[in-house]
């Protein structure tokens, strides 16, 4: 497998993951005033709430997220007024 086979490959993988969470969390809800988390692999693989102990959070974290791609969903973010 070339590097350039492996790069493609996993390209294609996160832009499907990516697309599956987005669509994902533009079905559910978020209450005004809920602490939401933006970002990448690190943020989606954190149990959020049971860290802080805090029930009004919401995990919107992508793997392989970038700036780009959180500044292109924020949209969300006008109606929940976090």
């Amino acid at each position: 497998v070339t590097n350039i086979v492996a790069e493609d490959f996993w390209t294609q993988v996160l832009n499907s993951h990516y697309v599956r969470r987005v669509s994902h969390f533009n079905t559910l809800p978020i209450r005004k005033g809920t602490i939401i988390f933006l970002g990448d692999s690190i943020t989606e693989q954190c149990n959020w709430e049971e860290l802080f102990d805090h029930p009004n959070m919401a995990n919107r974290g992508i793997g392989g997220d970038v700036v780009e791609g959180i500044f292109k969903r924020l949209d969300f973010l006008k109606e929940s007024e976090p």
